[in-house]
């Protein structure tokens, strides 16, 4: 409701309009976009990649999803769990959900940029990067899509949405659309499975396709004996496995993508006055003595919004900046305008609760008057552009923001919904 009353007071014409069109039209902004960082590291105990994709196109614009048209956040640590959670926002139970993730683990390991090693080729992982690399015959993507009907489907989707074909988001919007839109690619026959392996097979039998299965092309009665039998006792499997590591989604996750401006952030400079600390070297009397107004009400929002799994919002302190130099001026700390928000960046839950914050200050900051973000060894910064590096400490336990002096005082169009 705050948030609504925010919405209803602002008078900015493009938020008044970007957010009519959300809560009345149901037509709003996809913000998924290109990968610009992406770390990828093999869990040794399952085997799944763990790919730390960030996305941002605030141009593209999609289809209203499960969030009656609000749009879609991939949320998770990796991207078997953004798939599973994607998927759960569509409106699949966590078992369909499973099944479908199971046969894209089996296809690609979740990674939008993995190509098909064909028989008598040298094994290894391959990789593409661009729509000028896919042909015909050759399995691209999560789905590894392969005939090049689907795939034209696949690189015109990619181009209207001005997103490149190897992002996570687009592939899953694209499978997505295939899946509900396409003839006899197993919807109807997925919202009927009771069962992971039942949904394994579905996917496998009307929406993968692959040869080793051939006679059992879109029959949802489950192979007893045969290769078909046996590629579903791999994919099975690995259904069971994202069951397992992902099953009991916070409802507050996903419910936050949908009441929340949390998509991936542009991060492009902007309007927003980066207010320093008093010149000099600190003195205490430069110190606030608490928080001001408006980073009280910030974090009052904050612990409303997303403890647990916040545990607790601090960052008051009359202190010098803490640069490992002498003679430094007062930190924002000691001005009273900069929150740390813990929450553990090394757990599943708390890097997804994390970036949405990180999502939420960076996409609003021009409302907020949010500064400064830095969070998981990377900081934005209102007058740069880029998540940029950050080699002060690491913040995987808490994220730093700061707001500037308008923001501080309450001048800023957010906290005109907040009182």
């Amino acid at each position: 409701m705050l948030l609504i009353k925010f919405l209803a007071s602002t008078y900015q014409p493009y938020l008044a309009k970007r957010w009519l069109h959300l809560f009345i039209m149901s037509i709003c902004l996809l913000i998924v976009g290109s990968p610009i960082a992406v770390n990828a590291q093999l869990n040794s105990e399952t085997g799944f990649y763990r790919n730390r994709v960030e996305f941002f196109d605030s141009n593209a614009v999609g289809q209203p999803g499960f969030c009656g048209g609000s749009a879609v956040a991939l949320i998770g640590g990796d991207n078997v769990e953004r798939a599973f959670t994607f998927l759960i926002q569509k409106g699949l139970t966590e078992a369909q959900a499973a099944g479908v993730v199971g046969n894209l683990h089996h296809e690609s390991g979740v990674d939008p940029s993995r190509v098909e090693v064909k028989d008598g080729e040298p094994a290894g992982y391959r990789t593409f990067s661009s729509a000028d690399e896919i042909t015909a015959g050759r399995g691209y993507g999560i789905a590894q899509w392969t005939f090049g009907s689907r795939q034209e489907a696949w690189i015109n989707f990619a181009n209207e949405r001005n997103l490149p074909v190897t992002d996570l988001g687009l592939q899953l919007e694209f499978l997505w659309h295939e899946l509900t839109t396409g003839a006899e690619r197993g919807y109807d026959e997925l919202l009927e499975a009771q069962d992971v392996r039942q949904a394994a097979w579905i996917f496998l039998a009307f929406f993968e396709r692959p040869s080793a299965i051939s006679g059992f092309e879109g029959n949802p009665v489950q192979p007893t004996s045969g290769s078909a039998f046996n590629h579903l006792n791999t994919r099975h499997d690995y259904a069971l496995e994202v069951l397992e590591q992902f099953s009991g989604v916070d409802p507050s996750l996903l419910n936050a993508s949908c009441d929340l401006n949390v998509g991936g952030p542009d991060f492009s400079a902007n309007g927003v006055n980066v207010d320093g600390s008093p010149p000099g070297v600190h003195r205490d009397s430069n110190c606030t003595g608490s928080f001001t107004a408006g980073a009280q009400v910030l974090l009052d929002f904050v612990m409303e919004t997303w403890s647990p799994p916040v545990t607790s919002v601090g960052g008051y302190d009359c202190r010098m900046i803490n640069n490992g130099q002498a003679n430094q001026p007062t930190s924002i700390h000691g001005m009273g305008r900069a929150l740390d928000i813990m929450i553990d960046g090394t757990t599943p839950e708390g890097l997804a609760v994390g970036d949405q914050i990180r999502n939420w200050m960076i996409n609003n900051s021009e409302a907020i008057g949010v500064q400064r973000v830095i969070w998981m060894r990377h900081t934005w910064v209102s007058n740069r552009d880029g998540w940029r590096p950050y080699s002060g400490l690491p913040h995987d336990d808490h994220l730093h923001v700061e707001i500037n002096l308008d923001g501080a005082n309450m001048l800023t169009p957010w906290f005109q919904g907040q009182q």
